[in-house]
Formats: structure tokens, sequence, C-alpha cells
């Protein structure tokens, strides 16, 4: 078997990368919000095989992990910023910072309903549709009913169409 340039023997192993993260003592979360991974992902590195295949830990992952363990917080290409907290720290700092706060305003805003026909209606859907969640007819969604005014006459129909005249196919004279 060929090798490629610049690999050597020296891998990371599956029991090596769960050792690496349990002596910073992280959680698997942890783990992946430090390296920019999907739990799933560390996941897969500590079982060392996704779906039956053999999962390598890459080399990115595995001198992230070096890195880690000497402090590297953040790299920006030209120097390193070091921490002297624990990389748990780190990472509970990383995923408060990745989720997006809730805008105040628009929660403010959105005015308290405990009316459920409101709601349905409001979202789209009448009747059937507006239990289960599904799409009217064709796949579309069911047209919302028209809320009444209060005081108010019912809103005027729609013009009707003006009849085809019967008879010949050609234009009326």
């Amino acid at each position: 078997m060929k090798k490629k340039a610049g690999t050597d023997d020296r891998q990371m192993t599956p029991d090596g990368f769960k050792a690496w993260r349990k002596a910073l003592d992280l959680k698997q979360k942890e783990a992946a919000d430090l390296l920019g991974l999907k739990k799933r992902m560390i996941q897969y590195y500590e079982k060392g095989d996704r779906d039956g295949k053999d999962v390598e830990i890459p080399r990115t992952v595995r001198l992230a992990c070096y890195a880690i363990s000497q402090g590297v917080v953040e790299f920006d290409g030209k120097a390193a910023t070091m921490s002297e907290a624990k990389p748990a720290e780190v990472a509970a700092e990383i995923a408060a910072a990745s989720e997006p706060a809730p805008a105040p305003e628009a929660e403010a805003a959105k005015p308290a309903t405990d009316d459920k026909a409101e709601d349905k209606a409001k979202a789209g859907k009448t009747g059937k549709d507006a239990k289960n969640g599904k799409p009217g007819k064709n796949g579309k969604p069911a047209k919302p009913e028209a809320p009444a005014a209060e005081g108010a006459a019912a809103a005027p129909a729609k013009p009707e169409k003006p009849a085809k005249a019967k008879g010949g196919k050609g234009k009326a004279a």
C-alpha cells in the first residue's frame, strides 16, 4: 500500500482522541465546539468507524487537538491567542458566543394570544388541515378564513365575470 506524501504511522487513534478529550475534562459537545465540528463527528472519531467504515481523524483535527491542549484558543495566521482558562471553560464561552441572541423587540412586539383559531388562521390553516399541519388539496396550503370585522358589513363579493356569448366561434358583432 502506497503512503501519501507527508503522512506517517503516528496517527491519532480513536482511543487516543477520547483520551485527549477526557484529559482536558471536555464533554463531547465542548470538544466539538472547540474544534468547530458537530458532536456526531466527535462520536465517530471516538468510535473509529462510521456506518461500518473506518474513520481517520484528519490532520487538521489532530493539530487542533494539540493546539487546544497547549492553551491556544485562536490563531489569525500570525499569532496565537493563548488562554489560561481550562479548555472546558473556553468551550462554554465559544458555545455561548455562537448561539444567536433572541431579539427582544420581536418578542415584545408579538401580541400574546390564547385563541387557537386565530393562530391557525395566521398560519394559513383551517379545518382538518389545521389539526394535522398538512397542506390542503393538490399540495397547496389551506386558505385562511377571513376574520369578520366587528360592527362592519361583510366584505363585498368579487364582481362576476360577464357571461360569454353562446353560439358561433367568431367574434360578436
